[in-house]
């Protein structure tokens, strides 16, 4: 088994899929994968989806492979199709042991992937994903904070689907490091949504323990240009009401014993907070709704507390 390198690998490490989702981040990219090149374990394969970037990303992607000496998979798409697509191309690329999907303006440290798949290696057979703490960063690469050291926020471990479902706990996405085969439980990530991660760690959570490193093994780039600080805008936060629309009645629920009321309090806490988008959500949620056969008491309670908040 080569490493994408150029090592020889003569140990019994599992393989480590780095999958790069790239979209016009020409002013990080080169250090990014310069951050995967320097990480002290092997082996790993580098595949690389660019999502029809406006801007030289690729040019850049395309002069570090040849600088590098590197075997590394480049895929880019004729036409923009979003975070999710990209995410399922790249699973259907990726032969590793061990997946971790990666942005491409953020740092891995040198010790992160082994560091990683130790904890994941020795962790219960029920265990599908490994997270850590991550450093915040600016456009300098300067650290401007932590996610959990120093901060207030709730770790947990083992089965987080609860508390997950309910919105009492979250974690950085871009920390993570799972176990390939677990996709094959809970599918594919939903290509109807704009974004990637709650849906399919509600999914993943339904099935699969988490366990934590504490250690800050990621440095999570904030800046003007990244997709996660862009203003909220009326899709995205459609996309979270379906997130939970999807959640609320699936079957995992009568195991897990989540309570529908805590769930539809979170959904409508959402809401309220954008009410300015609220009837015509309504609205889609009511299609969401009737096309999948959910129940409709939801929405009567939705309606109601809208009502009592003079929403509409």
């Amino acid at each position: 088994m080569n490493d994408f390198r150029g090592y020889e690998i003569n140990n019994n490490q599992p393989l480590v899929s780095v999958c790069l989702a790239s979209f016009n981040n020409s002013s990080f990219i080169e250090e990014t994968l310069n951050s995967i090149y320097n990480q002290d374990y092997s082996p790993i394969e580098l595949i690389i989806v660019d999502d029809h970037s406006t801007d030289n990303a690729v040019d850049i992607i395309k002069d570090w492979i040849c600088k590098m000496g590197v075997r590394a998979e480049l895929i880019i798409k004729d036409r923009n199709k979003g975070l999710c697509h990209s995410l399922n191309l790249l699973l259907s690329k990726a032969n590793g042991t061990f997946f971790t999907p990666f942005a491409s303006d953020d740092l891995m440290k040198p010790e992160r992937i082994s560091r990683l798949v130790g904890k994941l290696r020795n962790s219960d057979i029920n265990t599908g994903v490994v997270y850590s703490d991550v450093e915040f960063i600016d456009e300098n690469g300067l650290i401007i904070g932590y996610y959990f050291k120093g901060n207030q926020r709730k770790l947990m471990e083992g089965d987080i689907y609860p508390q997950l479902i309910s919105d009492e706990f979250r974690f950085p996405t871009p920390s993570c490091l799972i176990r390939k085969d677990v996709y094959n439980t809970v599918g594919a990530y939903d290509e109807n949504l704009r974004t990637e991660d709650i849906d399919m760690w509600f999914r993943i959570a339904a099935k699969f323990e988490f366990t934590y490193l504490d250690e800050p093994l990621t440095a999570y780039r904030r800046h003007s240009a990244s997709l996660s600080k862009t203003a909220v805008n009326e899709r995205t936060v459609h996309d979270k009401v379906l997130y939970y629309l999807k959640h609320v009645n699936a079957p995992v629920q009568k195991v897990r014993n989540i309570s529908r009321k805590h769930v539809e309090a979170s959904l409508t806490s959402l809401l309220l907070k954008r009410s300015g988008y609220f009837r015509k959500l309504l609205k889609l949620v009511s299609k969401e709704f009737i096309s999948t056969g959910l129940a409709i008491i939801s929405i009567k309670y939705l309606i109601s507390i809208a009502k009592k908040k003079e929403i509409f």
